[in-house]
Order: structure tokens, then C-alpha cells, then sequence
């Protein structure tokens, strides 16, 4: 997969392009890439997503949409669904100013050589957001070139979208979470040295912090899947502030079941699978062991139901 992080680059080959933010790369946004994919094979041109490391609301507010997605997280995510070309830059004042059509022309067409354009139903595009999928349809028209507009998706009763996922896991709702993804919602990042209050009790865990960009779930102990190397665990992961430790900085801990080795400095991958409990202060440690105890039970009945 060929990767561009700027506006300078020109591809050297005819695309289907998805346009779209892509936080989350949730079932709507598979949806589009996937449409994407199967029309560039019908027409033997390569496959491409254009894409923004954050939402643009971010660079017209002050209040940040934290990011369901990392820019390492989403090209991790478009390789695995085998897009060819993918591209996310800033949105920056260069792309913020430019108008619809310029944006159309210059990109679009110039630089990514489009033959066959995917996109939502409520996409927008240009100065001001001005550009329309009704529009796209005027100019993809007007320069011979294919567009089709992917209708909203929905899950159960809810339309599939990044904020309702925002919503879910700000409400420690993991599994609808899960469901409006159709994938395991993942914390990515460095594993870092703790406290080692873990291993003292029994239970020896991962610590890992996170960008403040990221959106982390409600506080809280979750059923947990990790990758070391080729092989996959289950685990708990606990996101807070640890209170009952006098925790100050918010962190992800997680004890991996049925392993031993040594893994600082080595970047995992968790996946929240299940919500157990909310996080708590305990009265002592033999309280919180005690709980921790309870936490591992209750995660191995629920993984075994998995089978």
C-alpha cells in the first residue's frame, strides 16, 4: 500500500477513490472502501482512500472530537483491507480554503487521476464544507467520470456513524460499540514501566498511555483481547486512574491471561471486548486483589461463552 501524509504527490496510476474522514473505519466506512475496491478490480485500476488525520471540526474548534482512530491505527486498518493508495494529511488552512471545485479538479482529478468516485450520502467537500454529494454528482458528471453514493448503514435500530460510537463509549457500552464498528474498538500504544503493584498481588499487567487525541472508554475494567507476536490472548484491561493507588495519570493496565515474558518498549494492540465494572476506590489492596480476582472469574466466563 502506498502511503502519501502530504498534498504533494501525484499517483502514478488510475484510481477508484473513497472520499471520506474515516474516524473509526467503522461498517458505513468499510462499506464505502469496500465499494471502492470492488469497482477499481472490475475496472483493473488501483483501489485509493482519501482521508484527514483528525476531523476537520477540529481545526474550526477549540473543543477537540477525540479521535476514535489514531493516523498509525487507520493506515494499519486500510492496509488490512487492501486499499492500494492512501492518503491522510492534515487538515490544514491550505485545504481548508480550497474551494469545491478546485478541490475537485486539482486533487481529485490531477493528483489522484480518478476514474470512479465512493462516497457517503452525507459527504462534504470545499471552502466552507460547500461541496455536496449532489454537487459531486454535477462534476463527476460534467468530467466523465463514475460516482456512487453509499445510503446510510445501520446496525439493529441505530445508523451507523462515528459519533454514535463516541456516544457508546463514553458510556462504557463496548458492545454496541463493537457492533456500529463491526470490529473490537483497540488501544494501540507503547507498553510502559508501572508500578509493579500487579505482579506484587498476582496478577502482573501491561501499562500503557495513550495520546490525549484518543478517545478512552468510560473508566472501567473490560474483558480484553491482546496479539503478542502470532499468537492472541485474552486478558482484563483496566482504564483510569487506579484511585485506590493514588493513580494520577490516566492509563490502560492490562494482565494478559496465560502469559509470562517480558514486554516494555513492545507496541500492543488491546481489544475491548466486554464491560465488567466501573473503575472504583478500594478501602485496601486486599480489597482491590479481591475484586481483581472476581474481574478474572467473570472475564473467563465470558470468554468461554465465545466458543
Amino acid at each position: 500500500m502506498k502511503t502519501y501524509t502530504n498534498i504533494d504527490f501525484t499517483a502514478d496510476t488510475s484510481t477508484v477513490c473513497a472520499l471520506g474522514c474515516f474516524d473509526g473505519i467503522h461498517l458505513g466506512h468499510a462499506h464505502i472502501i469496500n465499494e471502492a475496491k470492488r469497482i477499481a478490480a472490475s475496472l483493473s485500476i488501483a483501489s485509493a482512500v482519501w482521508s484527514f488525520r483528525e476531523p476537520p471540526k477540529n481545526y474550526f474548534s477549540k473543543d477537540k472530537i477525540k479521535l476514535l482512530t489514531s493516523p498509525e491505527e487507520k493506515r494499519l486498518a486500510m492496509q488490512a483491507l487492501g486499499v492500494d493508495i492512501f492518503v491522510c494529511i492534515p487538515f490544514d488552512e491550505n485545504i481548508s480554503s480550497l474551494p469545491a471545485r478546485t478541490f475537485f479538479e486539482d486533487i481529485l482529478i490531477k493528483r489522484l487521476n480518478v476514474r470512479h468516485i465512493v462516497c457517503g450520502f452525507n459527504y462534504r467537500f470545499g471552502k466552507g464544507g460547500e461541496g455536496t454529494a449532489e454537487m459531486l454528482k454535477s462534476l463527476c458528471a460534467e468530467a466523465g467520470i463514475g460516482l456512487s453514493v453509499i445510503p446510510p448503514i445501520t446496525s439493529g435500530e441505530l445508523t451507523v456513524s462515528s459519533s454514535e460510537i463516541r456516544t457508546a463509549l463514553c458510556e462504557g457500552d463496548i458492545s454496541c460499540a463493537n457492533a456500529l464498528l463491526g470490529r473490537a474498538y483497540s488501544l494501540r500504544a507503547k507498553v510502559i514501566d508501572g508500578q509493579h503493584l500487579g505482579r506484587t498481588l498476582g496478577f502482573p499487567t501491561v501499562n500503557q498511555q495513550f495520546s490525549k487525541s484518543k478517545l478512552l472508554p468510560r473508566n472501567g475494567v473490560y474483558v480484553s483481547r491482546i496479539r503478542v507476536g502470532r499468537k492472541l490472548h485474552y486478558g482484563i484491561t483496566n482504564i483510569g486512574l487506579r484511585p485506590t493507588v493514588n493513580g494520577k495519570e490516566l492509563c490502560a493496565e492490562t494482565n494478559i491471561f496465560d502469559f509470562t515474558g517480558d514486554l516494555y518498549g513492545r507496541t500492543l494492540t488491546v481489544e475491548l471486548l466486554a464491560f465488567l465494572r466501573p473503575e472504583q476506590k478500594f478501602s485496601s489492596i486486599d480489597e482491590l486483589s479481591n475484586q481483581v480476582y472476581k474481574d478474572i472469574d467473570e472475564a473467563h466466563s465470558f470468554i468461554r461463552s465465545l466458543a
